[in-house]
């Protein structure tokens, strides 16, 4: 029944008599050991484009396979309605809490359930763990405070998602997008890029391009099996002791880096990101990733970092490898007409900072209100107009 929907009757015994002819042109005859129609074509030349037709019925079927495939692959977030509290080490910490509450929402994402009213403004954060905050309570992320700040400022609720996650980078950030089936629902897509992109680069992961949309669904599944995006061995533990000791011994690849195209690349799968919230009718933005690296560190501030590693990767070559990326990311901005969000002015701040590229309760405070003062025009532009 099923076959029957797909291919008629009619359109069978059609592929069946163009691989073997009709039933009355079948009479054949033997000649040398090898069996001729009346025409006096080989019988198995017919076999070979028979063949040939089930192999172009088998890519059909695996095309429509991988993309059923694709539509339920599991979203790549959090584990949903699921809470985790952490005791951040204080000696390895500056300005942390006692205590710190990670809860994700049914959705899978830090913050509030997402908001049903038509008076509420929806953002959504994603980016890599510098965006998700660890050690920091739900209530002390810069995402959340930045909520609080908007929702002040502009006397209605502007609700914040934080779909930050450790691994990702740009190539995780879109296909997490592209596979998201509520996004429609979100108002404003930031986008927190850079700093991870580097770390990708140095751990040599990532290294098969993004795949565009365009191309079969067969070949980005394949594409994807065999490209290199291992997950780094990094994980939380209770105290964050453990976390800084496997980050500190992640070894940075020994190839040669080709920046140039690295940095193009980090261009083109910026401007995939673009076209597909353009085509699903949500405005992004993209912001750069605060770092604690500067050209001078001190003592304590080179104690608390996990990446640099003297005279490969001193903090100032580190910064200005994301400078470059940070670069490219205000010019893909300015030529596409992309609101572009600047963590500039607390880079190289010390006191803000847990180690390399994340952020205390200071730290998150500062970048919440700069933030927020950068989104307002934004914000102001999704309102509806009075």
């Amino acid at each position: 029944m099923f076959m029957g929907r797909l291919f008629p009757i009619s359109s069978l015994n059609q592929i069946v008599n163009q691989a073997f002819g009709s039933p009355e042109s079948r009479e054949c005859h033997k000649y040398k050991g090898m069996s001729l129609d009346r025409k006096g074509s080989p019988f198995s030349l017919r076999i070979i484009r028979f063949h040939l037709l089930a192999l172009s019925f088998g890519l059909v079927l695996l095309e429509w396979m991988s993309r059923w495939k694709e539509q339920i692959e599991p979203v790549p977030l959090r584990p949903p309605n699921q809470s985790i509290v952490f005791h951040p080490s204080t000696d390895l910490m500056t300005d942390v809490g006692a205590t710190a509450t990670f809860h994700w929402n049914s959705l899978g994402i830090r913050g509030p359930e997402l908001p049903t009213d038509d008076g509420s403004v929806r953002v959504l954060v994603v980016g890599g763990s510098s965006a998700e905050c660890p050690y920091l309570d739900d209530s002390e992320t810069w995402t959340s405070q930045m909520s609080r700040d908007l929702t002040t400022q502009f006397g209605r609720s502007i609700w914040v998602g934080n779909a930050g996650h450790g691994d990702f980078a740009t190539v995780q950030c879109f296909r997490l997008l592209d596979r998201l089936t509520w996004m429609d629902e979100v108002d404003i897509v930031i986008a927190q890029l850079g700093v991870n992109d580097l770390l990708r680069i140095l751990l040599d992961l990532d290294r098969q391009l993004l795949i565009p949309q365009g191309t079969s669904a067969l070949r980005r599944r394949i594409s994807r099996r065999f490209a290199t995006d291992v997950k780094p061995p990094v994980f939380w533990d209770d105290s964050g002791e453990q976390w800084f000791a496997r980050r500190k011994e992640l070894s940075f690849s020994n190839r040669s880096i080709d920046w140039k195209r690295e940095i193009d690349s980090f261009e083109f799968r910026m401007k995939e990101m673009i076209s597909m919230s353009r085509r699903r009718g949500v405005r992004i933005a993209f912001m750069t990733t605060p770092v604690l690296w500067q050209d001078n560190m001190s003592p304590d501030a080179s104690r608390r970092s996990c990446f640099v590693r003297p005279p490969i990767f001193t903090s100032s070559q580190l910064l200005l490898r994301t400078d470059l990326l940070h670069q490219r990311m205000l010019k893909v901005c300015l030529e596409e007409g992309v609101p572009f969000l600047s963590s500039e002015a607390i880079s190289g701040g010390e006191i803000w900072f847990l180690d390399d590229i994340h952020l205390n309760r200071e730290g998150s405070r500062e970048l919440a209100a700069i933030i927020a003062s950068q989104l307002q025009p934004v914000i102001r532009q999704t309102l509806p107009k009075e």
